[in-house]
Formats: structure tokens, sequence, C-alpha cells
């Protein structure tokens, strides 16, 4: 089953996704908290950075995009500044935005999250919920069918903001249907599912189900009953229920549901996993994919993007490799590195500490698994540089390594104090420290100070070298002198 979601998403080349509904503006301002107001019992955030992102539909076409679908946005934003930056960022992730309207009657939606020690402190909405004028929704409804024909999916991401009307909802669905491209809603919380009639997949989660079914759920059979409720009304193909970490679940008329289990991994956000979900629902079906295979996928893309902080995209690599960690222990940890340059700069916004260390690792002894626990007892996060098999012929010999690289990686990747492995090619790991920049820097104690390779560059802004204990007697060389001593004596039978 795997290896057929793996093929699916490699096969998977660019389709063609529209998507609508509320477009908005993410601001994330990181800081530090250190003291509570004098003026009033409150924290002080003092700022260190602010990062601008696309937000609700937004969001969903930059995961789009991230996996490598071609995608156009239509939606409406104010005639301000926060406008103007929302179509650039959108720009800059190659998402057609011709199809954006601005709006001099209301202000872009912003959304602004107070961030410290990778907690969210308090979030401030600027927003204008009106519906937009029967002149600018005639223009954006005349850009949506304009653009129909030439994509193989609509995705309607609703808010509940004011982009769109009950009657503007209405006649997208029946353009999409009219035009046989299937349409996927992420419906707004309360709005009935009527608007959504005819569908082809009703993507609410739990709370928002229980809501629009009018009752509530507790168990698998209520859960069945609000879902059945939601097929007759809205006439849907199929209603998926998101339910966090239990995973999701499928309905369809005469089928039985399919449930999606949840996949245990660490939560640290769940801003925009809904849209992570309906990006990946999308891309799977305009694929051609089966709305199985989408659930399964989207469920793994969904289980990724909550260990992230705020809205992010998760990428296609990023799936597969999720994925193919159900055949080998714990292959998410292994990293390229413009892969762990970004997993670094989510934990340091949480505040977490990071040390780096390196080495070959072809016969594990016990000596690296003491230097590994004395690196992790030195932070929160371990990242182990991994030299490829080319840099290890360099070192050692046209002998070595006796294992693969890919071998040595898995092994190291079931160790628990190992977070994150990411295998470099050049003798020395100075270009990789440069993308990780740890907290700290760990060598063995056979090494001094002045001969640990990154410690200028790590020192430089304020980071530290660790020297680790060493093992007397353990080492992966004295291991092999001992197989190749002992290979002629007599065994015991």
């Amino acid at each position: 089953m795997r290896e057929g979601l793996i093929s699916r998403l490699e096969t998977t080349q660019n389709p063609a996704i529209l998507v609508t509904g509320d477009i908005m503006l993410d601001m994330y301002v990181w800081g530090n908290v250190e003291r509570i107001s004098p003026e009033a019992p409150v924290q002080v955030l003092k700022i260190e950075s602010e990062e601008p992102r696309p937000g609700g539909a937004g969001n969903v076409a930059a995961n789009l995009s991230a996996l490598g679908a071609r995608v156009s946005c239509c939606g409406i934003v104010g005639d301000d500044a926060n406008g103007r930056l929302l179509c650039r960022l959108l720009g800059k992730l190659r998402v057609d935005t011709s199809g954006m309207l601005r709006d001099k009657e209301r202000p872009t939606t912003v959304k602004t999250r107070m961030i410290a020690h990778g907690q969210q402190l308090l979030r401030v909405d600027k927003e204008e919920t009106r519906p937009p004028t029967e002149t600018i929704e005639k223009k954006l409804l005349e850009r949506i069918n304009a653009l129909l024909p030439s994509c193989d999916a609509v995705l309607l991401s609703d808010y509940g903001k004011g982009t769109l009307s009950d009657d503007a909802i209405r006649k997208i669905v029946a353009a999409s249907n009219k035009n046989h491209k299937p349409v996927l809603v992420d419906p707004a919380r309360h709005r009935s599912v009527e608007s959504y009639r005819q569908c082809t997949v009703l993507k609410p989660n739990r709370t928002e189900a229980a809501l629009a079914a009018g009752m509530q759920i507790t168990d698998e059979v209520s859960l069945e009953a609000a879902a059945t409720r939601l097929l007759d009304v809205s006439k849907a193909m199929c209603v998926l229920v998101t339910e966090g970490s239990n995973g999701m679940t499928v309905f369809r008329k005469s089928s039985e549901p399919l449930h999606v289990g949840g996949l245990s991994r660490p939560v640290y956000d769940i801003t925009g996993a809904g849209d992570t979900v309906l990006s990946l629902l999308g891309y799977v079906l305009a694929g051609g994919g089966t709305i199985e295979e989408a659930a399964e996928i989207a469920n793994v893309a969904g289980s990724i993007v909550v260990g992230k902080l705020g809205a992010a995209p998760v990428t296609k690599q990023e799936i597969i490799r999720e994925l193919m960690s159900f055949q080998h222990v714990a292959s998410h940890k292994i990293k390229t590195s413009d892969e762990i340059a970004a997993v670094c700069r989510e934990h340091r916004r949480r505040k977490e500490k990071i040390v780096f260390t390196n080495g070959c690792f072809d016969l594990l002894h016990v000596g690296h698994i003491k230097l590994f626990q004395f690196a992790k007892n030195n932070g929160e996060v371990l990242v182990v540089g991994l030299n490829s098999d080319a840099s290890v012929r360099k070192l050692k010999g046209p002998s070595r390594p006796l294992l693969k690289q890919t071998e040595r990686a898995y092994i190291l990747s079931a160790l628990e104090q190992i977070d994150y492995i990411v295998v470099f090619e050049e003798t020395t790991p100075l270009k990789l420290i440069k993308v990780v920049k740890p907290d700290v820097l760990v060598k063995g104690a056979d090494y001094t100070r002045d001969t640990v390779v990154g410690r200028d560059f790590v020192e430089s802004y304020g980071g530290r070298v660790e020297l680790a204990p060493l093992v007397e007697g353990a080492s992966s060389s004295g291991i092999m002198s001992r197989i190749v001593n002992n290979k002629n004596i007599p065994q015991k039978s």
C-alpha cells in the first residue's frame, strides 16, 4: 500500500489547480518574553523578527506550489500595502495571481500571531467580513470562469471572511461540474452545507461536521450519522471528516466508511493543518488518484505540518520520506542540506538548542553511542553529519566504508538520541556546519578545540565547542582488526 502511495506522488506531475476563497496575509511576530509590563499584568514581547506568509486560501496555494502544481489564485484583497505584499509573496511562490482583485472598500484580511519560546501568545485579526459588492463579485466569477477550462481541479477554501457569498459558491460549484472539474471544499463553520451542494469532496473537521449536521458527535456511530446527514444535504460525492490526532474518515453513499488512522508525531502548532490536507486531497485527485489514495497521503502531510511552527508548506519529498519510514526505521530523520536548514530554523524559533557532531560511523560501537549521549545532553536537538561513501574513501582508503551510506544512515536513525542525519560529500563538515549553525559543536576528546573543524565559525556567533570523553579501546579500525585476527581461530561447535 505504501509503495503505491509513493508511486502515486512520484508520478503526479504539475496538475493545474485553481484555488479560490478567503486569501489572507499571515504575519508572524517572533520574539522573547522576559518580564511583565509595569503598566498592566501582561507579558512584554521583545520583537526579534517579523515574517509575512500567505494564509487561508493563500496557504493552500503555497502548499500546492511546493508540491509542484501549477496554481492560480482567484480572490479579493484590499487596495492596500498588505494586499500588494500578499500578491508579491504568492508571485514569488510561482502562483498565478491574475485572478486576484483589489477592493478599495475593504482591507486585506491579516492575522498577526505573536510567538515567543515556540508558543503563540496572542493573535490579532484585521478583517472585514461583509460580502463584496455585486460588481466585485461579478468580476471575481468572471475570472474564475475564464480559468476553469484549463485547470484539473478547483479548491474552495472558505473561512467565512466575506469573499464568497452563498450565491457565488453555488455558481462556482455549478460551473466546475459543468466543466467536469472536481471541486473540493473546506467549509466555513457557520455556513449551511447546502451552499456547497453537489461538490465533489466536502472536508469539515469534526467540530464543523457536528455543527453543520446539528448533532453531537461522541463516537463512531454518531460520526457516521452526522456524515450521512451531510451527504444527504450537500449531495457531495464524499464527505471527509478530519479528526485531528485520530486521523480522518471518508464517507460515501453505498460504501463503508474508510478510516485513516492518525500518525503519532509531536504537535507544535495546528495552524494551517486543514489547508495542508485540502491541498493534498486536491493535488492527488487532480493527478488522477483515488479518494482513498488522497486521504492516506493527506493524512501523512497533516501529521508533518503540525510539527512545524505556523502555516508552512509540506514538500513532496517530506511526504515520501514519511511514507518510507513505515518500511525503514525512523527514515524521516534523514534530511538533505536544504531540508535541514529549514528544520533548524524551526527549532531556533522554538528556542531549542541545536547540537552537531559528525563522522563516518562505519561500524557502530560503544564509543559512538557515548558520543551521541554526550552530544544530546548538551542540547535539545542533535544533528549528525554523516560522511558519504565517496568522502569515506578519500579519508580512509578504497576498502572503506564497509557499509554503504544508506545503511549507515538508517542504523543511526534508529538511535533515540539522534534527531536528524545529513549525508555530506566533502571530506570536512564545514559546509554543513554553516548550514546547521549549531549552538554546540561536539567532537571526541582525541581532538583539541583548536583542531575541531568549524570552531571559528561556531564561536563567531556565540556557540561553543565541547569534547566528548573517549571510551578506551573503542574504534571501528580496532573492531575490524580483531575480526581479521580471529578469522582463523577454530570456533566451538
